[in-house]
């Protein structure tokens, strides 16, 4: 080692001398430039600017999902609805519209602006919208060229050529949200190793940084949650540092029928009168800059999308609601001449808007309570051979078919 730059010496553990080789110049600044203005910070924000009311802020943004759920189209609504200062699923403000880049590493682009012009159809936008949403959303193709935010480097994970390129084409267009998906195709190859994780943390803040964006990674889950349901912030596949590096985590799933029960009865309602309806359901595990919003109901119509929140409800009045709700369906229909078993009624569940189970334990609670009764059919009504001879009658009607409640 040359005089000029001698090692630095420190004194160590158990009075050993440690020497380390002295930088050839300093690239830290000194403590006296480092100095700030307290004043001046009481009246500074205490987070990033919010770009979809307590659902985007200029951070990192995890959304995680299984396969299939329907991530790329959800992105493409959030980057219409950003465009044009829209409710993002007819619900959330959008406080600061903007332009969005979405790079692809998956989907071609031609397909996902086929995808985005099918969704902006939906939203019944004009030409001059249409126009507005096709100057602010671009795509970067990058899909079958490994092109990678990280990469290895003798045997540790930096970030890659691409995150400096990015910063470079795009510092000066004024996006305000970029999207990578999936993150799987720009990610290092280990995603189980939280070194890979944190490169790709430190890879996405230095480009939402470097063009004063949000930045969302649209991840996949692992088995075991997509089966469970899970909805915290580590249900993303590989390690734990990416939940933890991010600000904002999204935990999107579709609704399984017998979940459908807990969604709100306006979401219900939207999802029956849907032409090609599915029920998803958005969960925020994690939001560091906001209180953690109630999680999302998505009825998906086609290309539409509308939301409704969670409504925190007392667990003994919903059960008392579809009680009364069956209860009510019940009287209706044996007034207009349809008789109902407990196996039809379970067949009419979705039209009730709950679980085959939930119908079940209704019916059985009405009848606990004598409200209910299972009665033989009219004479007239009863078929000559087979089928069902008796009905479920609410207690109200029993006189009109010559029974009477005994104690």
């Amino acid at each position: 080692m040359s005089d000029e730059h001698p090692p630095v010496e420190y004194q160590g553990p158990h009075d050993a001398v440690v020497r380390f080789p002295r930088p050839a110049r300093n690239r830290l600044p000194s403590f006296d430039s480092l100095a700030w203005d307290i004043e001046a910070a009481r009246s500074a924000p205490l987070h990033p600017p919010e770009l979809i009311e307590r659902h985007l802020f200029r951070t990192l943004r995890v959304l995680a999902a299984a396969g299939g759920t329907g991530k790329t189209a959800l992105l493409l609504h959030e980057a219409a609805c950003l465009a044009l200062g829209r409710p993002v699923f007819g619900l959330l403000s959008v406080l600061s519209p903007g332009k969005t880049l979405y790079i692809t590493g998956e989907d071609g682009r031609e397909e996902l602006q086929a995808r985005l012009a099918r969704i902006v159809d939906a939203m019944g936008c004009d030409r001059d919208e249409r126009e507005v949403v096709q100057s602010s959303v671009r795509f970067l193709d990058l899909s079958g060229q490994d092109e990678r935010l990280v990469e290895l480097d003798g045997g540790n994970h930096r970030m890659a050529e691409l995150v400096f390129e990015i910063e470079l084409a795009y510092q000066r267009s004024g996006i305000a949200h970029v999207v990578c998906d999936p993150l799987a195709a720009f990610g290092a190859d280990d995603e189980n190793g939280n070194g890979a994780m944190q490169a790709l943390v430190n890879a996405a803040r230095r480009i939402g940084k470097a063009l004063g964006a949000a930045v969302t990674l649209c991840h996949h889950i692992g088995k075991a949650s997509a089966r469970d349901g899970a909805e915290d912030a580590y249900i993303g596949r590989g390690g734990s540092a990416l939940a933890d590096g991010s600000r904002i985590v999204h935990a999107l799933r579709s609704v399984t029928e017998d979940e459908q029960s807990r969604a709100p009865m306006t979401a219900l309602a939207a999802l029956r009168e849907a032409e090609h309806g599915a029920l998803l359901r958005m969960a925020t595990p994690k939001m560091s800059h906001a209180p953690r919003p109630p999680a999302l109901w998505i009825v998906r119509d086609g290309w539409r999308f509308h939301a409704f929140r969670e409504v925190r409800r007392d667990p003994d009045a919903e059960r008392q609601a579809q009680v009364e709700q069956v209860h009510q369906f019940l009287v209706s229909e044996t007034k207009a001449g349809r008789r109902h078993t407990k196996r039809s009624l379970r067949e009419l569940s979705a039209e009730l808007g709950m679980a085959r189970r939930a119908v079940e334990a209704c019916v059985a609670r009405l009848e606990a309570e004598r409200r209910v009764f299972s009665i033989p059919l009219p004479a007239s009504e009863r078929p000559a051979r087979g089928g069902k001879t008796s009905f479920l009658c609410p207690a109200e009607l029993l006189g009109r078919f010559g029974e009477e409640i005994t104690p």
